[in-house]
Order: structure tokens, then C-alpha cells, then sequence
């Protein structure tokens, strides 16, 4: 399974990289062409040619590094790694959804909300509610996917039945809004209701972006699926979803009549 992780942990992991290099020091020369150390057979050491000291093992002088001493060099990655997101127009872009991809991704959209248009002139659900919150189950599969890192066309294939789920959805609840609700609060209960969706999209657009720097795309990807479920589901747990029931063509011109003798 792949993961992701974000561009801020990817720069902590890469400043904390490091590789040391140990060596004694270059400006004190020990051994020089004419008196470089020589080999003893029978130690498996090498020796100081010039005092027939042996030379001191690895291990002896990495035991000999006291806390005062400092490598000789130091290789980072942090100060020379600039981790950035794909811009469009990049070499990096064609890997991802391009341009191409999305316009075929809409359009397939468009096409599912074509036909819930054509559907809903035909069909007359008894629970219009509980109907139109099941179509939008499928809601959270494009963010799945995403998550998922499948191919573009998987994309848009859950793009048609998303687009014919939000669309059926939509005119199913508009309709139900306006034969349940009096033409005196509508225009009030319309208010409230968009004022409640703008409201809470930006903000969870906000959260997204600091969700994704802190725990990756992928995570975030998951929780935001998670979170659409979950909606759906308490959607589906409430008793006046399923006992609304769609208002009689007779019912609807005695109301009309009644409106219209009132004003």
C-alpha cells in the first residue's frame, strides 16, 4: 500500500540526515610518500615505519574519539532540498491529473447530472428524502480513490455516478423543500440552509490544507472520506428521512388554491 507523507515532515527527516566523516587531522601530515606505514604479517597491523609502533585498529580509534572531537566533514541534505508541490505546466504534472484528464473527469459529470435531470421528470419516490440520500452514498468514492493513487480513468468513472447522485439529490431536495415548506418561509429556509453550506465549506478547506501539512495527503484523503460517510450515515439514521413521504399532485393544488385564496 502506498502512503504519503507531507512536504514538512519530508524536510524534518532530510535536515536530520546527516553522514559524518572521520579523519585525523589533513593539516598534521603523519606519513609521507617516503615513510608510509607497512604491513605485519604476523599481527595483521600495520606499522610506524619510523618508531615500529603499530598503527591503531578501527575500533581503537573510534574508542579514542573523545566528546570534544569533531568530524572532519559533514554531508546534509536539508539545506539543498526544496520539497514542492507539482505546478501546472511542470515536467511533474504529466504524471498526475492533468489538464486532459479533468476536462474528461467534468464532462463525465456533467453527463451523470444529464441523466438524474432526465430521471427525475420521470420517477415519483415515495420517500424522496430517503431516496435521495442513498444516491449520494457514492459521494466519498472519488476521495477514496484519490487516496488509493488509482489511475485517472477509475476517477472518472466514479465522477458519472457522483455527478448523477448530487444532481438527483439536489432536485429531489429542492422539490421537497418547496411543497413542505410555506412560499412565506421559504425564501427564509432557503437562506438558512446555503448560509450553513458556505459557511462550513470554506472552513473545511482550511482544515484540509493544515491536516494535509501535518499528516500527509493520504491521511487527510482518508479522514475526509471518513467524514462523508459518516454524514451520510447520520442522514440515514434519522427517523424523518424515512417517514417523509412524497405530497399527492392533489394535495399540492389544494395547497396552491389555499396560497393563492390568502393572498
Amino acid at each position: 500500500m502506498s502512503i504519503s507523507i507531507s512536504r514538512a515532515e519530508l524536510r524534518q527527516v532530510l535536515a536530520a540526515t546527516y553522514h559524518q566523516v572521520w579523519r585525523p587531522p589533513t593539516s598534521d601530515v603523519r606519513h609521507d610518500d617516503a615513510h608510509l606505514p607497512v604491513w605485519h604479517e604476523a599481527s595483521a597491523r600495520y606499522l610506524d615505519p619510523a618508531t615500529g609502533e603499530f598503527l591503531p585498529t578501527w575500533d581503537e580509534a573510534l574508542d579514542a574519539i573523545g566528546d570534544t572531537d569533531q568530524p572532519l566533514h559533514v554531508a546534509r541534505f536539508g539545506p539543498k532540498f526544496d520539497a514542492q508541490g507539482v505546478l501546472a505546466g511542470s515536467r511533474d504534472s504529466a504524471r498526475c491529473i492533468g489538464a486532459g484528464a479533468w476536462t474528461v473527469i467534468l464532462i463525465v459529470s456533467a453527463a451523470g447530472a444529464l441523466v438524474a435531470g432526465a430521471t427525475t421528470l420521470r420517477i415519483k419516490p415515495r420517500r424522496p428524502m430517503l431516496l435521495a440520500t442513498v444516491v449520494v452514498v457514492p459521494h466519498a468514492a472519488p476521495i477514496i480513490l484519490l487516496a488509493l493513487q488509482l489511475p485517472w480513468q477509475t476517477f472518472a468513472a466514479a465522477a458519472l455516478v457522483t455527478g448523477f447522485g448530487e444532481m438527483l439529490f439536489n432536485t429531489l431536495w429542492e422539490t421537497t423543500l418547496q411543497q413542505r415548506i410555506p412560499p412565506a418561509s421559504l425564501s427564509r429556509v432557503s437562506a438558512y440552509d446555503w448560509f450553513g453550506s458556505l459557511l462550513c465549506e470554506p472552513l473545511g478547506l482550511a482544515l484540509a490544507g493544515v491536516a494535509a501539512a501535518a499528516i500527509g495527503m493520504s491521511t487527510t484523503l482518508w479522514i475526509a472520506a471518513a467524514v462523508d460517510l459518516a454524514a451520510v450515515a447520520a442522514m440515514l439514521a434519522a427517523p424523518s428521512v424515512w417517514r417523509l413521504r412524497r405530497v399527492d399532485e392533489s394535495q399540492l393544488i389544494k395547497q396552491s388554491a389555499q396560497s393563492l385564496a390568502a393572498d
